[in-house]
């Protein structure tokens, strides 16, 4: 793997076992399931300052998780998508609450249900793109606290966070291709980057009040139909 904390690998920004997982469930591998394991290990192991060179000086917690972009960009991002999506896996794998556990220490770290949006820059679709990963990572971690019946004060802190987010998209959002000069490249990536949005107001419209879920639900069909034509519409659409 190339060598980074804020890109390439090995780091959070890069971190995928949903697929393992859901390969074990499959076939029965084993081998898959103990690579579903080791990442999640990795993910807590990642943060504990003591196993750094570092650890006379720093011995708590590293932050190497929650870092996306930059390395003082802690806020929704890939990384702390990707380590929240990894721990939550891993927790549905081994039933071991360590690793929820961690999952919901990860995301108080980088949310928060009162936290004012606006100073986040998030409309830097070139730089910041990558808060809606977060988001769809939120729905995963809903699910798995209402199939644990576990309707208690942290699943009320991501489910408000959630729907303070989707409203905030709500009001502000627009297809990436719609401003193309704030982005670098405006290929047929960024088309199909929206359908990120799409899920997110689809978890919303699933954990909001009726009024809530009707915006949601008609904001998720925008964005859906607006990703398919623009994708159709680029003669570099197959090349996604």
């Amino acid at each position: 793997y190339p060598k980074g904390t804020c890109g390439g690998g090995p780091s959070s920004g890069h971190a995928y076992n949903r697929g393992l997982y859901l390969y074990h469930c499959l076939t029965g591998d084993l081998t898959a399931k103990e690579a579903v394991v080791k990442m999640g290990e990795w993910m807590i192991a990642s943060e504990d300052g003591s196993k750094t060179k570092y650890r006379f000086l720093a011995g708590g917690e590293t932050g190497l998780t929650t870092a996306s972009g930059t390395e003082d960009y802690h806020g929704p991002g890939r990384g702390p998508a990707n380590c929240v999506e990894v721990l939550v896996t891993t927790f549905e794998a081994t039933h071991e609450r360590r690793f929820l556990d961690q999952a919901e220490h990860i995301i108080r770290r980088v949310v928060h249900p009162e936290q004012n949006i606006e100073t986040l820059d998030l409309l830097d679709s070139e730089n910041k793109w990558f808060y809606l990963m977060f988001l769809q990572s939120l729905g995963r971690y809903l699910e798995v606290k209402i199939s644990l019946a576990e309707i208690d004060e942290m699943y009320s802190y991501a489910k408000i966070t959630l729907l303070r987010y989707a409203d905030w998209m709500a009001e502000h959002e627009h297809p990436f291709l719609d401003k193309p000069e704030k982005l670098e490249f405006p290929t047929e990536t960024w088309a199909a980057q929206d359908m990120r949005k799409v899920e997110v107001f689809q978890w919303a419209a699933r954990h909001g009040s009726e009024q809530q879920k009707q915006c949601c639900l008609e904001k998720a069909r925008f964005f859906f139909n607006e990703s398919v034509r623009q994708l159709n519409e680029l003669e570099t659409k197959n090349l996604c």
